[in-house]
């Protein structure tokens, strides 16, 4: 979880997700909130930024970059 100026955010980190299972693990943690700031996956897989299940699948490479999360 990160806090700024503009509210929470929650994070989740994983190197790739190489199975269903894998995902599905990666995905538990943010299923067990009750509120809806926004939830981050970081991962190293190459891919298009997507929403799985209401989570934000972003590139940790992009992210440490610098790069928007949006």
């Amino acid at each position: 979880m990160a806090e700024d100026q503009t509210g929470r955010m929650y994070f989740q980190v994983a190197y790739l997700l190489e199975s269903r299972k894998t995902l599905e693990r990666e995905l538990r943690p943010f299923s067990l909130l009750d509120d809806a700031y926004p939830r981050y996956l970081l991962t190293l897989d190459p891919h298009q930024p997507r929403d799985l299940q209401g989570v934000r699948h972003r590139s940790i490479e992009r992210f440490l970059l610098g790069d928007n999360l949006e």
